[in-house]
């Protein structure tokens, strides 16, 4: 709603955006400009400017949507889609007159918005999704960085166009970093969120004799990349070194050397370097 506008004939008018607002200066100004304060978000600002004789009125702070020049007088009107605060509209002028400009408020509908929780992840994280002013009773689908994925529990709006409680998605394959989640209603209305990827490390078993074979599965990594790896500080072979298109690697390695206890095994593709801990169990030799 208008809080204030400046630049009227009458300061004590009592300004509302039910009727419009009034802003008149007969001056001589080339620069018809009327200022409005309006208190609510996602307002719709129009403004409509008119002068006493032909003029070519070209467009102001807002969206023209169109102007008149001949025969006189000629007018002008624009929007803008605005936020809390104060905004100025001016019109420009070809030429000095008198002029009379004229704005108004209309409350837009409130925005919508979504909450993820966690925000952050690895791959395979359930995430649930929270939200409001969507289609009432809408059914909802969700694109996590462009692609489709599931919602699993309930997932249309209720009676006031909230997200149902406990609506939730599992983070797909992907590389690590910022994802958009974008949610959608039937009518079309959506929303977008960030997740970011964390790149994560899973060893099985994560514990075992110098000599066994452990298998390695790692997400999150760069995209179709070269990767190393090390144990403790010792190189080692993985049976394959390159992602795949989503960053994920699945290999297994032998355990190599190493004293009984915990061990750092890392990966690294240039860019990242997540690790996980192994565990080398000493082996026990019969008597004979």
């Amino acid at each position: 709603a208008i809080v204030a506008v400046s630049g009227v004939a009458n300061p004590s008018w009592p300004f509302d955006s039910n009727p419009a607002c009034i802003a008149l200066n007969y001056a001589n100004s080339a620069t018809p400009t009327v200022s409005t304060s309006i208190s609510d978000s996602n307002d719709l600002v129009l403004s409509f400017a008119t002068t006493e004789y032909s003029h070519t009125i070209t467009q102001g702070s807002g969206t023209l949507i169109g102007s008149v020049t001949a025969p006189p007088p000629s007018c002008a009107a624009e929007y803008q889609k605005l936020s809390s605060g104060t905004y100025n509209t001016t019109f420009s002028l070809n030429s000095i007159d008198g002029w009379a400009a004229v704005t108004d408020a209309f409350a837009g509908p409130p925005p919508r918005s979504i909450t993820l929780t966690p925000s952050s992840g690895p791959v395979g994280s359930t995430v649930t999704v929270s939200g409001s002013n969507f289609a009432a009773n809408s059914l909802l689908s969700a694109t996590f960085n462009g692609l489709a994925v599931s919602l699993s529990g309930s997932h249309t709006t209720d009676s006031s166009g909230n997200v149902p409680s406990g609506m939730s998605f599992t983070v797909p394959a992907s590389t690590t970093g910022s994802k958009s989640v974008v949610i959608t209603d039937a009518s079309s209305n959506s929303e977008i969120a960030t997740f970011t990827v964390n790149y994560n490390i899973i060893l099985s078993p994560a514990s075992g004799n110098v000599g066994s074979t452990v298998s390695l599965t790692a997400t999150g990594m760069l995209s179709s990349h070269s990767v190393t790896a090390t144990f403790g500080s010792t190189a080692v072979t993985l049976s394959s070194s390159t992602t795949d298109a989503n960053g994920g690697l699945t290999a297994t390695f032998t355990v190599p050397a190493s004293t009984a206890g915990s061990h750092t095994f890392t990966l690294t593709d240039t860019t990242n370097s997540p690790t996980a801990t192994f565990t080398t169990i000493p082996s026990i030799i019969p008597n004979p």
